[in-house]
């Protein structure tokens, strides 16, 4: 042995490594992981169709206006949120819609998908932020959620949701919809009720037809 010890070597095989262009992400759970964390679907190719589409809530913290936020951010594309930062005159806001100061147990955040369409998952991204920056310490994820659809003029729970995890946790969160072929609906909606002395907020809402 090079080392100069009296080691034997029993066998050896030769391979090639493979590239980085040849490793594939999408097989290694870890980062799938990961990546569904962070908002970027690696095991689906289905569209998101709540992106870029109309979106309104019952209620939406607009003051102060470093604080603001807006319905038209949980469905931008993006899961990301960040401090509040003001400098000078201008003011960056926190990139979620939050219902911070809503005098409601629960508030709901609605998007229209344009026409009847057919869902059976959507991801959830709920904002939780910690005690430091301009109002920090005022988001946690919901106590509870459920997915409802406008039929007609009512609103109603989606029947069969599956969500993991079971308990709204900060971040990502899945709902599974039971049946063959999901539910059918032009407007959808999460009804939020808040843990007490917090408001909720939300990054992303993502909507697919994954089959």
């Amino acid at each position: 042995m090079l080392d100069g010890s009296a080691t034997k070597v029993s066998f050896s095989a030769h391979g090639d490594l493979r590239t980085a262009a040849q490793v594939s992400l999408s097989r290694n759970d870890r980062m799938v992981d990961a990546f569904q964390k962070a908002g970027v679907d690696l095991d689906s190719r289905a569209k998101n169709l709540a992106e870029g589409r109309p979106a309104t809530a019952s209620f939406t913290t607009t003051a102060p206006a470093s604080q603001a936020t807006d319905p038209a951010n949980a469905v931008d594309g993006f899961t990301i949120s960040g401090l509040p930062v003001v400098s000078g005159s201008y003011i960056g806001t926190n990139p979620i819609w939050g219902d911070v100061g809503s005098p409601n147990d629960s508030d709901w955040l609605e998007v229209d998908l344009g026409k009847p369409t057919k869902f059976d998952t959507l991801k959830l991204y709920f904002y939780s932020n910690k005690n430091f920056g301009s109002g920090g310490n005022t988001y946690r994820e919901p106590a509870s959620y459920t997915v409802q659809v406008l039929d007609g003029t009512d609103w109603l729970d989606v029947p069969g949701q599956d969500k993991t995890p079971a308990t709204p946790m900060p971040n990502y969160n899945r709902v599974d919809i039971a049946g063959k072929h999901g539910v059918m609906a032009r407007k959808l909606r999460v009804l939020m009720t808040r843990q007490s002395g917090y408001g909720v907020g939300l990054k992303e809402i993502q909507v697919f037809r994954e089959g």
